[in-house]
């Protein structure tokens, strides 16, 4: 709030964020702004984007100066038949110039799309006439949050061996960068390729003792200046390498034994 008393008997308008029209109907005339251009603002405009699942929260400052000794008061609001959209905030910091105007993307669940709206500052004399009006459009960019599937991955190979390859696919706004992507364990390997990201194994999968690893693999994403990271969960099982089956060879029967005979044999004498 700006010097609340004061602003207090400007038709009421107590608040940062109040119908700053108010003000125009506001001590018998004197409306319509100076053509001096003494009120200014630091920005022309302001600019917010996000992603749509973004929890957090963005700031943005905009300083409002003014040199005419006639200003006694200011008053920061939106148009007549505007009010403040619910992903705005606003407030400002002092009462004399320059006031530091602080301007808070908030999230509020909005859907991807394009929003705007307009702040309108106003200094006033003494006699709550209007002497100058300035407006501020702020818009709101809102994409889609990207995502990498499938979601989680399930890797399973045989001890001394290594995992079949896995291809994942990025779907991702045109206007959304893939900044990065890792691997938080060292028995795989990763590899991009446009909207394609590839998990491998190498030789450390191959010395992994049989049993059950987790893993994640990061993707990070930028739009105009914020950033997203998707995370994909990987389950991964290394299973014992199957014993061979001992054989059973039949012996073979031993041969009948046969009488050794002389190969020369003697003629019978006959009488």
């Amino acid at each position: 709030m700006i010097a609340r008393g004061r602003l207090a008997g400007l038709c009421r308008l107590a608040l940062i964020v109040a119908a700053a029209a108010a003000l125009y109907a506001c001590g018998g005339g004197g409306g319509g702004g100076s053509s001096t251009m003494d009120l200014h603002l630091s920005s022309s405009s302001v600019a917010f984007a996000a992603f749509a699942t973004d929890p957090a929260s963005e700031t943005k400052t905009v300083q409002i100066t003014w040199s005419s000794p006639a200003v006694a008061r200011i008053a920061i609001g939106t148009p007549l038949g505007q009010t403040l959209p619910g992903w705005l905030q606003v407030t400002a910091q002092g009462t004399a110039s320059p006031v530091t105007m602080v301007l808070t993307r908030v999230s509020n669940a909005n859907p991807p799309g394009q929003y705007s709206t307009t702040i309108r500052v106003v200094t006033g004399d003494a006699s709550a006439r209007v002497i100058e009006v300035v407006d501020l459009p702020v818009s709101l960019e809102v994409v889609a949050m990207p995502t990498v599937s499938p979601s989680p991955v399930n890797l399973s190979w045989i001890e001394s061996e290594q995992p079949a390859s896995r291809q994942l696919s990025v779907t991702r706004d045109a206007r959304v960068q893939l900044v990065d992507s890792s691997l938080d364990v060292n028995w795989l390997d990763l590899s991009s390729s446009a909207d394609t990201l590839t998990i491998s194994g190498n030789a450390q999968s191959q010395s992994q003792a049989p049993g059950a690893y987790n893993g994640n693999l990061s993707a990070t994403f930028s739009f105009s200046g914020r950033t997203q990271i998707v995370t994909v969960p990987i389950a991964a099982t290394s299973t014992p390498r199957p014993s061979l089956p001992t054989s059973t060879f039949a012996r073979p029967s031993p041969r009948p034994h046969r009488p050794r005979f002389n190969s020369m044999l003697r003629p019978t004498c006959r009488g």
